[in-house]
């Protein structure tokens, strides 16, 4: 980069580079941004091969905006987006590696005790899905209740990230299409 550009733009900046060159970018960037009044916009798109981009997103943007369609449905922080569209946690119940805990009567205390939670798989343990987020408060404390009645190695409980917000928007819009198709 000759200069200190208003704007720079990356199109899948993290794309194909090893981490230690993708740090030094990292690197780099945030130099830039700290040391001038520089913009730096990051594009990245949605695939299987391009989940690292998405992480990469959520570390180095401050602001991020989904588009679907050509247009921009949100702009906000990574916290602001998740708080207003993220409506899930994933909680994962890691079993001890011989552990006689019984699957069945574990998904069935958690269904009781975790208001909107359903089993998404039983890998390394269980794992599910809150649908419509508690109040983190609440939800320490039914996973500490639970806790008390089940051996556990670790419970992992995790926020939307924005490989899910970004796939929530691709869901609605595709929804959307197959419904204008049918009217």
């Amino acid at each position: 980069m000759v200069g200190y550009p208003p704007v720079v733009f990356l199109d899948e900046p993290y794309a194909g580079v090893d981490v230690l060159s993708r740090n030094k970018m990292r690197e780099a960037m945030t130099a830039l941004k700290k040391s001038t009044m520089t913009s730096i916009v990051l594009t990245s798109h949605n695939s299987l091969l391009q989940l690292r981009s998405m992480a990469e997103c959520e570390v180095s943007c401050d602001r991020i905006s989904i588009m679907v369609k050509g247009q921009m449905t949100c702009l906000g922080s990574l916290q602001h987006l998740k708080t207003k569209f993220g409506r899930d946690v994933t909680i994962q119940f890691v079993l001890p590696r011989h552990s006689k805990v019984d699957a069945h009567a574990l998904n069935m205390a958690v269904v009781q005790a975790v208001a909107g939670a359903r089993q998404l798989d039983e890998k390394h343990g269980l794992r599910f899905i809150v649908e419509q987020r508690p109040a983190w408060s609440a939800l320490f404390q039914q996973v500490s209740a639970l806790k008390k009645t089940f051996d556990f190695q670790h419970i992992i409980v995790t926020d939307t990230n924005l490989e899910e917000l970004f796939l929530g928007f691709a869901r609605k819009a595709r929804a959307e299409a197959k419904l204008a198709i049918n009217d």
